[in-house]
């Protein structure tokens, strides 16, 4: 198997499915791909387009089949023309995911009232991860909510990254309420200790990792219904799935479940049973080994 990032992503990969095809005919590789497949470029005699379209007609001729980590993300191979004719398969991503001893206190950290909500968001500081979106959600929390709701994101990012997000930040009403954090190793602990997790994501979510991390912590997940993350929650038994336009929508999704212990319970427990029954490092191996052997 040749494993890619987003395709064409490294030049190396395909490379190396061509190179493997070519001198094991019986015996080609499958290509897999973890990330979005880009878009080829309107202007058809484009030299780069041309150059990519030929190593697409060598990838295609000596792979054995093509697999991704969901559904919505296998589809976009059909983003080129080579690949129109093929049915990728997908293979859920799997972890075995490290459920910590320690507690963060965001309280105690942060000098916060015992009895405030905390609102967890892990992801990098790019714009596709949807940071603005969320903070207009807040908003609509913020005008009930002033000091009982908090939002906290932990990432990576470079300087400019972060300090694009903290002006935007800066801009609405909720401002103070929001905390940016570097990335943390310990994520168990961040999770251990908030109400839920939020994942509005805008563009480019294949698969929605954190989403699975937080399941397996029977924790309730708000999401938007980018890539893969409506195939990961079920909408209204493990999370809630909103439309990425919809900032109202999911931040009555939010007020629901901070509002509402028992359903926010139920669902934590619902998306545990989902993690366990198909987001396992095991079943993925175990589905992968089935494939290259089959």
């Amino acid at each position: 198997m040749i494993i890619n990032g987003g395709y064409p992503g490294g030049e190396l990969c395909r490379v190396a499915s061509v190179v493997w095809g070519k001198k094991n005919i019986k015996n080609k590789a499958w290509h897999n791909f973890h990330n979005l497949v880009d878009l080829e470029t309107n202007r058809i005699f484009h030299p780069v387009r041309l150059y990519n379209h030929i190593i697409d007609l060598l990838v295609k001729k000596y792979s054995k089949g093509f697999v991704s980590v969901s559904e919505a993300c296998s589809k976009t191979l059909k983003n080129r023309k080579v690949f129109k004719s093929e049915n990728p398969k997908f293979i859920y991503n799997g972890a075995n995911v490290h459920i910590s001893k320690n507690l963060y206190n965001f309280h105690k950290e942060f000098g916060l009232n015992p009895k405030s909500k905390i609102i967890l968001m892990l992801a990098v500081y790019e714009k596709r991860k949807g940071h603005e979106f969320l903070f207009k959600a807040m908003d609509q929390l913020f005008k009930k909510n002033k000091n009982d709701i908090f939002l906290f994101i932990f990432g990576d990012g470079n300087e400019e990254e972060i300090n694009a997000i903290k002006n935007l930040k800066a801009k609405f009403n909720c401002s103070n309420n929001i905390f940016l954090n570097k990335y943390i190793d310990d994520v168990s602990s961040l999770i251990k200790a908030c109400d839920l997790l939020v994942v509005p994501s805008q563009e480019h979510e294949s698969f929605g990792y954190t989403a699975v991390e937080a399941m397996a912590h029977k924790l309730p997940v708000v999401s938007t219904d980018v890539g893969g993350l409506p195939e990961v929650i079920v909408n209204e038994k493990t999370g809630y799935v909103v439309d990425r336009k919809n900032h109202n929508l999911f931040a009555d999704k939010i007020s629901l479940l901070l509002n509402s212990k028992t359903i926010s319970l139920k669902m934590g427990k619902e998306g545990n049973r989902r993690y366990k029954s198909l987001f396992r490092a095991r079943l993925m191996s175990k589905n992968y080994r089935k494939l290259i052997i089959h």
